[in-house]
């Protein structure tokens, strides 16, 4: 009965620390020039085989492991690849741009 339960201790300590060394970091991308969200872009973790996708408002959270820096590269279809660094319990937003050229905008004009 006492080995049961040192040996639960100790897996119970290995948990609580690897828990500890995880960072969860959230953020949300965007398009550059409407600021709406970009749903079903891919957010890598650099240097690792770890992704995930952006929900419908664009939101997404990945789980850093506690040391190391925080860097993403995001890629959606019709949007430039993009790298990032993350921070921990801040903002991340992350504007995508378009490839090809700006879209006009409604009151835009191209005559002088």
């Amino acid at each position: 009965m006492h080995r049961l339960f040192i040996t639960s201790l100790a897996f119970f300590l290995l948990a609580a620390q690897w828990a500890a060394a995880q960072r969860p970091v959230s953020g949300k991308v965007l398009d550059k020039w409407t600021a709406e969200p970009v749903a079903g872009a891919t957010v890598f973790m650099k240097k690792t085989n770890v992704k995930t996708t952006t929900d419908a408002q664009g939101q997404f959270e990945l789980i850093f492991p506690n040391s190391g820096e925080l860097r993403v590269r995001i890629e959606m279809s019709g949007y430039r690849p993009h790298s990032s660094k993350l921070k921990e319990g801040t903002d991340n937003s992350i504007r995508l741009r378009r490839k090809g050229p700006k879209p006009f905008a409604e009151g835009d004009s191209t005559f002088s």
